[in-house]
């Protein structure tokens, strides 16, 4: 069957002609002038000026444009004595950044020195992306052991600039 597949992203020729697929325009040139999907072999897909594109059951391609967040003006006292605290992060800690970090899990993972082929570990057959982080979390907590401190946690959220766990994270070190 021969026709043509349009989404919200990208339109697919299903003939054996390459086709140029693009989020704002199909009519995407290269750099030489030249339409890309003529530079395609034939059956080839080419995706161009995409973001977030997922392909298969568990590949994703994403570029990341993430807006640079400047710190809080203030630092309250309780964060600053996060980053001092050597105790070992507990599962609730661990729960509360998995449910707030969101897809900056990895870089986070980067931060607590995981590679990226473990971080792909953590992401097989769940179904969140909070999963996926508390698999890591709980992977780094038992293989670094009694170095698995809120304050290493605190620095790598820190330095993600995932200033809104480590606020949430005091509200949960805070007696109500």
């Amino acid at each position: 069957m021969s026709g043509k597949i349009q989404s919200d992203a990208v339109s697919f020729d299903t003939s054996s002609q390459p086709v140029a697929a693009n989020a704002s325009n199909n009519q995407e040139r290269s750099n030489s002038g030249t339409d890309m999907a003529s530079e395609a072999p034939p059956g080839s897909i080419v995706i161009s000026g995409s973001r977030n594109i997922h392909v298969g059951s568990n590949v994703n391609v994403g570029i990341k444009s993430r807006a640079i967040k400047r710190p809080p003006a203030h630092i309250p006292p309780a964060v600053s004595a996060m980053f001092r605290c050597s105790r070992e992060v507990t599962d609730q800690q661990m729960l509360t950044t998995s449910r707030y970090l969101g897809a900056a899990w990895r870089d986070v993972a980067r931060r607590l020195g995981f590679l990226g082929g473990e971080t792909e570990e953590f992401e097989y057959r769940v179904d969140s992306l909070r999963e996926a982080c508390f698999r890591m979390l709980t992977a780094w907590r038992e293989r670094e052991s009694s170095a698995a401190s809120l304050e290493a946690l605190v620095k790598a959220l820190w330095d993600e600039q995932a200033y809104d766990v480590l606020f949430k994270l005091v509200e949960l070190e805070t007696p109500h």
